[in-house]
């Protein structure tokens, strides 16, 4: 509740966090860096924080993350979340293929992350901790991408050259 106030956030908890939490620090937090403080303990305890507008929603993580809930940020913005905060991160592939990419990436999700192939607009959807989803774009740009083909247009048949007219007379008897 106090951080929440501090932060200016509104708080949404349904279930309080079993235990007690005491942290004693001289250095000043931004309420980012103080999330993901709080995040990396809470995780522990099977709760998670969600930072979502102006909300903070206090979700237990053994029942599933709220996917709902989790905001939506660009890859480039990922460097301004909390190594522990979840986000969803649409990931464009440019190319690589889909399948192959999720299979991949499923190998660096945490237990609550999810990773969505999207064959269709070749994309692929990450859900996880920031920090989890920072590796997974690391890992998306190594793949090499597929060369592109060339569009050469086919090579153009010559028409074949028409026989050189020839003048030649005909009776034509028996007409008007």
């Amino acid at each position: 509740n106090w951080f929440a106030g501090q932060a200016g956030l509104a708080l949404v908890m349904d279930e309080t966090p079993p235990g007690n939490f005491t942290y004693n620090d001289t250095k000043n937090h931004t309420p980012s860096e103080a999330i993901d403080l709080l995040n990396s303990v809470l995780q522990s305890k099977g709760f998670t924080l969600v930072r979502r507008d102006k909300m903070l929603i206090v979700s237990r993580t053994n029942q599933g993350v709220p996917y709902d809930q989790v905001p939506k940020v660009s890859p480039d913005e990922l460097t301004e979340r909390g190594r522990f905060e979840y986000v969803s991160v649409l990931f464009p592939l440019e190319g690589r293929p889909v399948e192959s990419v999720a299979t991949e990436v499923s190998a660096f999700l945490g237990s609550n992350g999810k990773a969505t192939a999207l064959p269709a607009t070749g994309q692929l959807l990450v859900v996880d901790t920031a920090g989890r989803v920072e590796a997974i774009r690391k890992l998306i740009e190594s793949i090499p991408k597929p060369k592109k083909k060339e569009n050469k247009p086919p090579p153009k048949r010559e028409k074949p050259k028409p026989p050189p007219p020839v003048f030649q007379v005909h009776s034509a008897a028996g007409l008007d």
